[in-house]
């Protein structure tokens, strides 16, 4: 189970980071972020600087805790 998950990640990070989907999974850890499944210390560090500004945008800036 562990290995499927990590292939999922990886999946995901070959679709959102090197073919520039980041903006779309920003907002699905922003999505989580809001809804208490993660947290902002459970961001990917690429990914950190676009979650922190759209939960700034949102005056959410409570939830950026690192």
């Amino acid at each position: 189970m562990k290995n499927l998950i990590n292939n999922i990640r990886f999946f995901f990070y070959i679709k959102f980071y090197k073919l520039g989907g980041g903006d779309d999974m920003a907002m699905c850890y922003v999505t989580c972020i809001v809804h208490g499944v993660r947290t902002f210390k459970d961001v990917p560090t690429f990914l950190k600087p676009k979650v922190k500004a759209i939960l700034i945008a949102m005056e959410l800036e409570e939830l950026v805790v690192e």
